[in-house]
């Protein structure tokens, strides 16, 4: 799932001129899309049509008085079809919509009840516009409240009183699925020269959008199918260095299970070892919207592939997923061209490492140099423990993954989150004022914390 909106359809929908005189304010959403907003007028509605990953797909919008205007936006996807973005990265995708025309003015995370939130203001936007983006993600219901004008508008108190009036309220349940007759599914074998794997899909896998950093990776691509009662992926990765870096198979292991699980919970966690490698074998329920999650995870050398089954309680021990899952083999990967004798080897700087990789980086070992409190020296464990000494004093704490962040929380201090990026030995924590802090990587616990 991916949104799309720029800034250039935004400026459509505010005015830029008009009265200020009082008007009416009214309150909009309803059942179908759980929400609750105040817009000062009467607002368009529009529903675009259905789509096989989106339940339901809504705008409200309205041009102010003020010289300015507003959309609200309420995304249901299908949690059957929608697993390509957790709620930080769908946030993040529209972020970037308006990141290509404007520059960003402040962001900052927002807490909310089951899911995660963030608003940012941009501005110098064309026109002279200036944007302010608060965005929910809770389960599989995403949440838009902008609002845009001339400069000044996103800091008014009638743009304030929008942004805050904005509520999630209880949504009627979906309809209940006529019942139809069962029909065998159509077994089909797909290959990827490209990604060097085939397997076999209950129909005509279809390419489906991917994740990307080209930071990190080389290559990444998705395949699924819709059919029967679950939908079928299979990703294939390829990065710049080993996809488990220097991680051990329990810490590699242990940072991809945070890193799936979100609100689910697991249920079942197997592991293989194979040369140069690893498979995973997970399945995860509970989660919100979504019965059953069914995965296999094979890292080997440089290449991540995935499978993932999501459906109803009991498809994780069907035959069709059993035949899913058997079928996935490795095959040849393309031969890369050769090197000619003429072309000079230049040595490349190590990619930036960013999010979860950055944070699997640092799992097993050490970050060293000074900040606000004197010398820290840090050792992060797999177990989501970290062990911490300033100066002379020592402590133990915790760690946890919420979405790109990595949060800690020590017995006599509040918790702190900070975005985390590695390149070389070098370890860089970003706190929610950009406030950056610099630190030498050392391998293992070289400190004994």
């Amino acid at each position: 799932m991916r949104v799309r909106i720029s800034v250039l359809a935004l400026l459509a929908v505010a005015t830029f001129a008009g009265s200020s005189a009082a008007q009416e304010w009214k309150t909009y959403g309803s059942v179908q899309d759980g929400l609750s907003v105040e817009l000062p007028g009467t607002a368009t509605m529009k529903d675009d049509p259905p789509k096989s990953n989106l339940l339901l797909e809504r705008n409200y919008e309205l041009k102010s008085r003020a010289n300015g205007g507003y959309m609200v936006m309420a995304i249901i996807r299908n949690p059957a079809a929608d697993f390509t973005a957790t709620g930080a990265q769908a946030m993040q995708i529209m972020a970037d919509q308006f990141k290509k025309d404007c520059q960003v003015h402040n962001e900052r995370w927002l807490s909310v009840p089951g899911g995660v939130g963030s608003e940012f203001t941009f501005e110098k936007c064309p026109e002279g516009a200036a944007v302010r983006l608060r965005s929910y993600t809770i389960g599989h219901r995403i949440y838009n409240v902008i609002a845009v004008g001339p400069a000044g508008f996103e800091k008014t108190a009638e743009a304030q009183r929008v942004l805050d009036s904005f509520k999630l309220t209880e949504m009627a349940p979906p309809p209940a699925p006529v019942a139809a007759p069962a029909k065998p599914l159509e077994w089909q074998t797909f290959t990827s020269a490209d990604d060097g794997f085939s397997i076999e899909f209950p129909g005509a896998a279809q390419p489906v959008p991917a994740n990307h950093n080209a930071q990190t990776m080389v290559s990444s691509r998705q395949y699924a199918v819709a059919a029967g009662n679950a939908v079928w992926l299979a990703a294939a990765t390829r990065y710049h260095n080993p996809a488990r870096g220097n991680l051990s198979d329990e810490a590699f292991a242990t940072g991809m299970i945070a890193a799936i699980k979100d609100k689910c919970e697991l249920r079942d966690d197997r592991r293989t070892s194979i040369p140069d490698g690893l498979v995973m074998d997970l399945i995860f329920d509970k989660c919100p919207d979504t019965p059953i999650k069914k995965l296999r995870i094979t890292a080997v050398g440089r290449q991540l592939y995935q499978q993932v089954v999501v459906g109803p309680a009991g498809i994780e021990t069907s035959p069709d997923t059993q035949r899913f899952f058997n079928s996935f083999k490795l095959t040849a990967p393309p031969t890369p061209p050769a090197r000619t004798a003429a072309t000079p080897t230049i040595p490349q700087p190590a990619p930036r490492l960013t999010g979860l990789a950055a944070w699997n980086a640092l799992l097993g070992n050490t970050i060293t140099g000074k900040n606000d409190d004197g010398l820290l020296t840090e050792h992060y464990l797999p177990d989501g423990s970290v062990k911490s000494r300033t100066d002379d004093e020592r402590s133990t704490g915790r760690w946890t993954v919420r979405g790109e962040r990595v949060c800690f929380k020590f017995p006599k201090d509040d918790e702190e989150c900070y975005r985390v990026q590695v390149q070389d030995n070098v370890a860089l924590f970003i706190d929610s004022d950009n406030k950056t802090w610099r630190y030498e990587i050392l391998k293992g616990n070289p400190k004994q914390l």
